[in-house]
C-alpha cells in the first residue's frame, strides 16, 4: 500500500468516484482512517476487518492449538522477510543482524529466513544461520522450530510503502507458537486488542531497547513464554472462518440487498 505516491491515489480516487463502486474492505486500521480521513470515501462504504496473506487451510486453522510451548535451551530468534535492498533496512534485517552481533556470545541463535546472505550484513562481526527462502505452505512447520520472531520492520523506507501489521511473516510465527517482537509504525496494537507485554513485545528498531528486552525474555521464561502463547490465541480467533467469513458474507448481502 502506497498512500502518498500520486499515480496510487489518483487511481484510487477514481475507483472511488466510479459509479460502480459500492463498499471496501480493508484489513488495517491506518487504511481505515486513511480512506475515510485523507481521501473522503464514504464511512458507511468502508469496513475493517483484520486479516493478512496467509495461506492456510481450514483444516490446518483446526490443528491450531494455544498451549504454552518451552524455548529451546539457547533460544532462537528468527528474522522472517524477502529482501528488497542492499542491508534490508525497510524490514529490519540491519537491525537483526546488528542485535545477532551485540548477543552472539549469549544464549541465543539467530536465524534468517529468507533471500538473505551474509553479504546483506552490516557487521562482519556476527553469526546468523541463513535457512534459505521456503514454500509457504512448509513455513509454518519451519517457524515452529524458533522461540522468537523479530520484526524491527520500518515504514516508508522504501518510497512510500509500508506492509501489514504484523507482517505476514509475523502472523505466521506467531500461529506457529513463536512470541512477536514487532515494531508497530502506526500504533495497531491496541485497535487490534494486541496489549505490549501480555501478546507481544513491540520494539523501535534500536539495537539497545531490543538486545535488552532479549536479555528480560531469557531470564523470564515462563513470562514470555506465556506472551506467546496469548498472542497467537489472539491471531487465531483473528484467522478463524467464523471471523473472517461471516462479516464479509454480511457486508456482501446488505450490499446486494441495496442494489
Amino acid at each position: 500500500f502506497e498512500p502518498y505516491n500520486e499515480k496510487v491515489i489518483s487511481n484510487l480516487r477514481e475507483i472511488f468516484a466510479s459509479r460502480l463502486f459500492k463498499h471496501v474492505i480493508v484489513n488495517m486500521p491506518a487504511v481505515y482512517a486513511y480512506l475515510i480521513n485523507e481521501l473522503g470515501v464514504d464511512a458507511s462504504k468502508v469496513s475493517f476487518i483484520y486479516a493478512g496473506p496467509l495461506i492456510i487451510n481450514n483444516d490446518q486453522a483446526k490443528t491450531i492449538t494455544t498451549d504454552v510451548r518451552k524455548f529451546h535451551p539457547r533460544i532462537r530468534v528468527v528474522f522472517c522477510a524477502h529482501c528488497y535492498s542492499k542491508f534490508g533496512i525497510e524490514k529490519g534485517f540491519d537491525v537483526f543482524s546488528r542485535v545477532a552481533a551485540e548477543l552472539k556470545n549469549e544464549e541465543f541463535e539467530f536465524v534468517a529466513i529468507g533471500d538473505y546472505t551474509c553479504e546483506n550484513i552490516l557487521s562482519a562481526d556476527t553469526s546468523i544461520e541463513f535457512w534459505g527462502q521456503s514454500n509457504p505452505s512448509e513455513l509454518g512447520a519451519i517457524l515452529a522450530e524458533c522461540d522468537i520472531v523479530l520484526s524491527p520492520n520500518r515504514a516508508f523506507v522504501n518510497h512510500s510503502q509500508f506492509d501489514g501489521f504484523p507482517t505476514g511473516a509475523v502472523i505466521y510465527a506467531s500461529l506457529s507458537s513463536c512470541l512477536m517482537m514487532v515494531t508497530d509504525s502506526f500504533d495497531n496494537a491496541p485497535e487490534l486488542g494486541l496489549k505490549d507485554c501480555d501478546d507481544l513485545i513491540i520494539i523501535s528498531d534500536r539495537v539497545s531497547e531490543i538486545t535488552e528486552k532479549l536479555r528480560w525474555i531469557s531470564n523470564n521464561r515462563p513470562q514470555a513464554q506465556k506472551i506467546a502463547a496469548n498472542g497467537k490465541a489472539k491471531l487465531a480467533e483473528y484467522f478463524s472462518d467464523e471471523y473472517q467469513l461471516s462479516q464479509r458474507l454480511e457486508i456482501i448481502e446488505r450490499t446486494l440487498t441495496s442494489l
